[in-house]
């Protein structure tokens, strides 16, 4: 499988989206886009200049997550010789880290993958499952670990420690805290064990913006 594969993934709140994409020119000889109207003065009536002509080339492919720590780790592994998948991967690993609060191994998520523009998308669904006789809020089976396995297994050229460790290294090395960890820390403070989330409210106290995350804390236990 090649890198020019198109995938749509989420998990919970998160989006990705990796894209390889060929831009064609623009052959339009319509009477409406004539030379007279390319040769009009720039100050028309409304004010307004004619853009359907701009075309913006955007490479071979792109990666978009919620996240700017996510979305370097994504394009790392491209330009490393990865395919989309082998990003996605390595994308939706790196967010359980930096973005606790929306995504991670405790949850799941979905796949879309496109491999051939003439066939049919690969659908995979790993969202957390409870039993259908469940009591209500019970909680559910996490899918997320699964998924990856096996989308890893179908379609990912690079091998999972690989792929694994821009995640690993954000867990040891700690990370700049940005203003929603923060706020979603302040807000989730009374419903969590800060003890237990020591990492997160070293000495109880949450960690804030701009903050470099995990450095101030002891690991000596």
């Amino acid at each position: 499988m090649s890198k020019r594969m198109t995938i749509l993934m989420s998990i919970a709140a998160v989006a990705l989206l990796a894209v390889a994409v060929m831009f064609s020119g623009n052959d339009d000889s319509s009477p409406e886009n004539s030379s007279e109207n390319v040769d009009e003065p720039s100050g028309n009536s409304n004010g307004s200049q004619d853009e359907e002509d701009v075309q913006v080339d955007l490479g071979d492919s792109g990666v978009s997550a919620s996240h700017p720590y996510a979305e370097e780790v994504g394009e790392a592994i491209l330009a490393d010789g990865g395919n989309a998948v082998d990003a996605a991967i390595a994308v939706a690993f790196t967010l359980g880290v930096v973005e606790p609060y929306g995504s991670g191994i405790g949850g799941g998520g979905a796949m879309l993958i496109l491999d051939d523009l003439n066939e049919s998308p690969m659908v995979y669904d790993y969202r957390e499952m409870s039993p259908a006789q469940g009591q209500e809020n019970l909680a559910g089976v996490p899918g997320f670990v699964k998924g990856m396995q096996t989308v890893h297994e179908n379609y990912a050229t690079m091998s999972l420690d690989e792929l694994l460790q821009p995640a690993i290294n954000y867990a040891e090395n700690g990370f700049v805290v940005d203003d929603m960890l923060e706020d979603r820390l302040y807000q989730a403070s009374a419903r969590i064990d800060q003890q237990s989330a020591d990492p997160f409210y070293p000495g109880g106290i949450r960690i804030k913006e701009g903050m470099d995350s995990f450095k101030r804390i002891s690991h000596k236990r």
